[in-house]
């Protein structure tokens, strides 16, 4: 029965279309709350993995899983988590790489799904990767200094706390799906704005957040406060909106820069080079290092190296004949050394800021002197990212606002000539945009972006 139920809820949805939340109680009325979204996975704390929750979920086509921490006999509690009909387990924290091997292979029988969730540091994906996923990411957000005033970053505009460089390279790092699974700031009261743009900071790359509500929001929802289901209702049509468009996952990030990367290199810490190019609304894709061919840089004007001393013979000869072909390389000088995790510290520090402002110096000149790809205009507190269709027709372009306020009178320039243009947000009907020329590049108006916004071109 146990294996059956299992295999129920794993074939009513695979995991790569699994929509996570941490869930906040243990009575199976609650999952009532879950009729009108698209969440089909629920996270619970091992006292929620019972049965009583288990079973029914499982009926309507939702997955459990039992979340484990080091400490104590995991083996036993994820084997408990399963005799309860939980679908399968999440592995939080920095385990021993020996005991999580015992742990896959005691379950290997039971066919249930074991998804490692550690810091940034210790991820390594491999071919048979479930799922890409940490509890380590930042909260999305522009910081605000004591006099209430936003900070600025090393860019010049209003700085972002985003997870979009690290997400950048974990999608061009792997094809598994990708989860960020942070929770709200330690004792605060979320707005539902911080909850919509830590949807949508993940989902516009093509990952996942793993909804996670604060104390607060919890409570008033589970009592049904009527404040509260609007805020949840809001919440589930941002989650719906990159579900029922999960096509654009699978578009072509614009080339107009390439970033050769790595773990190794600074592609795991927020903060740095790929988040400040971001804050500049330029389109940037990136290449891990053990995936740098002719194809990755096929079409780039820019190819930023940040992996220089690393790459093999045949690697060199792909930047080489890049630059042969009329395309302006940059790479780091040996002098400068890219920011490293360590422990528990995944943003960029303020001596390794320094140690790479020479480098970004360069990088701001090129954007600046450069048209890279569709660019946004009054776009403060707003960050963008570019798709487009294999053959160059359509441009896809997602705004996602920052600011807890709507953004209002948006233009965007496209490098090219499109005809039509439309509007979408999670919250709105679809909308005609009218094109125009400007300074030969087709440019379109946006009256207003609440949170987030896709214009798409063609």
């Amino acid at each position: 029965m146990i294996l059956l139920l299992a295999a129920v809820v794993a074939g009513s949805a695979a995991i790569a279309d699994w929509v996570p939340a941490r869930w906040p109680s243990a009575d199976p009325k609650s999952l009532d709350l879950l009729a009108d979204t698209p969440i089909n996975c629920l996270l619970l704390e091992p006292d929620q993995a019972t049965a009583l929750l288990a079973e029914p979920a499982a009926k309507r086509g939702i997955a459990t899983l039992v979340v484990l921490r080091p400490g104590g006999d995991t083996l036993a509690a994820a084997r408990k988590a399963l005799d309860n009909q939980l679908t399968g387990v999440v592995l939080q924290g920095d385990f021993d790489e020996a005991a999580v091997r015992v742990l896959r292979d005691s379950l290997s029988g039971s066919k249930a799904p074991v998804i490692e969730m550690p810091p940034r540091r210790s991820l390594r994906p491999t071919a048979s990767t479930p799922v890409l996923a940490t509890y380590q990411s930042v909260w999305p957000g522009i910081p605000i200094a004591p006099n209430g005033a936003a900070k600025a970053g090393p860019t010049g505009t209003p700085w972002v706390n985003t997870n979009t460089g690290f997400l950048l390279f974990a999608r061009a790092w792997t094809d598994a799906p990708v989860w960020v699974a942070n929770s709200p700031p330690a004792d605060q009261v979320l707005k539902v704005e911080n909850y919509l743009q830590a949807i949508c900071d993940a989902g516009v790359l093509g990952a996942r957040w793993v909804l996670s509500l604060d104390p607060d929001f919890s409570r008033r929802l589970l009592a049904r406060d009527a404040a509260a289901l609007a805020d949840w209702k809001r919440i589930a049509t941002h989650l719906r909106y990159f579900e029922e468009n999960k096509a654009w996952r699978s578009l072509t990030a614009h080339r107009g820069m390439t970033v050769i990367q790595d773990a190794d290199s600074g592609a795991l810490v927020s903060g740095g080079l790929l988040d400040m190019i971001a804050v500049k609304h330029t389109p940037v894709r990136v290449v891990p290092r053990q995936k740098l061919s002719e194809d990755m840089v096929r079409g780039s004007r820019v190819l930023l190296n940040l992996e220089a001393p690393l790459l093999s013979a045949a690697q060199k000869d792909v930047v080489t004949r890049f630059t042969h072909s009329g395309g302006l390389l940059l790479t780091s000088p040996p002098e400068v050394k890219m920011p490293a995790l360590r422990d528990d510290q995944i943003t960029i520090e303020e001596q390794e800021l320094k140690e790479i402002e020479v480098l970004w110096r360069d990088i701001n000149q090129i954007i600046w002197h450069q048209s890279l790809g569709a660019k946004p205009y009054h776009a403060a507190g707003m960050l963008s990212r570019t798709l487009t269709s294999e053959d160059g027709k359509r441009v896809i372009l997602h705004l996602v606002n920052y600011t807890n306020y709507p953004v209002e009178n948006v233009t965007v320039r496209f490098p090219a000539t499109f005809r039509r243009a439309r509007l979408l947000t999670p919250e709105a009907a679809p909308k005609d945009l009218e094109t125009y020329e400007m300074e030969k590049t087709t440019a379109v108006d946006i009256d207003q972006v609440p949170v987030c916004a896709t214009v798409i071109v063609e």
